[in-house]
């Protein structure tokens, strides 16, 4: 499979986890989060595979976006991953309502570009 091939299904399930991570925030206020464990993991596990799945993005293409905070994305994945007793609740919100939009924008830009 081409780089340029592999890009897009990266693409398209970072859409599929941003959608599935806004579908979540819509049931839950900020306390409620704070407040229940199995938000927190949940949110990071999915968090965890966006910066996982950016990860795989080849080189070229996180080259030619690089406005994007890649390595916090792959940063915030490893500390899941390897470190989950440093997990912050208050960064996990934070970036689920804050940052994510701006990766799941730039993916579907990218997806509508490389679709035929």
């Amino acid at each position: 499979m081409l780089a340029e091939d592999r890009d897009l299904a990266y693409l398209q399930t970072i859409v599929l986890l941003a959608e599935r991570i806004k579908a979540h925030l819509d049931k839950v206020t900020v306390a409620q989060f704070m407040d229940s464990y199995d938000d927190i993991d949940l949110l990071s596990y999915r968090l965890s595979m966006v910066g996982e799945y950016a990860n795989k993005l080849s080189a070229s293409f996180r080259a030619s976006h690089d406005h994007m905070p890649w390595i916090a994305m792959i940063g915030l994945r490893n500390i899941v991953a390897h470190e989950y007793a440093r997990v912050d609740p208050g960064r996990i919100w934070a970036t689920a309502t804050d940052d994510l939009a701006a990766l799941e924008q730039l993916c579907r830009d990218q997806i509508k570009l490389r679709e035929p």
